[in-house]
């Protein structure tokens, strides 16, 4: 029976919101390329852009003083956009050789995607993988059973998160309007800052995502202080950003999907 009648769409992340559990496929690639230049990051530091563009993203590893502390104490000057370009030259391929490894939907996901499509939604996705990532990774996806209805990539226009053009591209191909009763599902702040920019509802997914930043192993393994710990420290990022919802795990999503339907009836809109 269809439960959903007013929302119009569902608008999801992939790495860290729908597969790859803890978005560990370019985590320990940055850490390498940035290792060959001689400069030691910090998996937390790694983590800290993600969900931007991976060229984006080495850029804003490379303000960060750590790194520029260290490779200036290297090379005796500043980094530089050169640096930023090679180490991405760098980076780009051994992702591309590692991403069908990194494919396997998170626990939650299938189940959530036949709710969505039982309820006649379409499921669009966005991504701060580029389209040459994203045509590996959603051939591996398909062949585990995950399939969404449209994506974009972070290459494919002109500006990429935390500007809302890939929502509204999405929302285009998909027709879903109006944008204040479309969803947009994603594990890092630049997920949710799309979505804010887009004007859409926004769901921050803790449990699998970057900013908690667990694989499944060390999910299973880490003491319990520590995995609150993280758990509080990304709860804390979300609701700085005024995220509609911050939930547990996908498990948690069908349960907000509903709620949400029901605030667009009485006439709610997403929080800006």
């Amino acid at each position: 029976m269809k439960e959903l009648n007013n929302l119009k769409g569902i608008i999801v992340d992939w790495a860290g919101t729908m597969v790859d559990y803890g978005c560990m496929a370019p985590l320990n690639v940055f850490v390498e390329v940035f290792k060959e230049k001689g400069i030691t990051i910090s998996n937390e530091e790694a983590r800290g852009p993600m969900g931007l563009k991976k060229l984006d993203h080495i850029r804003e590893l490379s303000k960060l003083e750590t790194v520029k502390e260290q490779f200036k104490a290297i090379y005796n000057r500043e980094i530089c956009e050169d640096d930023v370009v090679e180490i991405y030259s760098n980076f780009e391929p051994k992702l591309l050789n590692i991403l069908s490894n990194y494919a396997e939907p998170i626990e939650g996901a299938l189940e959530l995607v036949q709710f969505i499509k039982d309820n006649g939604l379409k499921i669009g996705s966005t991504s701060g993988y580029t389209k040459e990532m994203m045509d590996i990774v959603k051939v591996h996806a398909k062949k585990r059973g995950y399939e969404p209805d449209y994506i974009v990539a972070a290459d494919e226009l002109k500006e990429a998160r935390p500007y809302p053009y890939m929502i509204y591209k999405n929302a285009i191909e998909l027709e879903m309007y109006p944008i204040c009763n479309v969803v947009k599902i994603g594990d890092t702040p630049s997920d949710i800052l799309e979505g804010k920019n887009a004007g859409t509802w926004t769901i921050a997914i803790l449990n699998g995502g970057s900013e908690v930043g667990m694989s499944i192993k060390e999910s299973e393994s880490l003491p319990l202080n520590i995995k609150e710990e993280k758990i509080n420290k990304a709860k804390y990022v979300f609701k700085s950003l005024n995220a509609d919802y911050i939930v547990d795990s996908l498990k948690d999503v069908k349960e907000v999907l509903r709620e949400i339907d029901k605030r667009i009836e009485n006439g709610e809109y997403p929080s800006r």
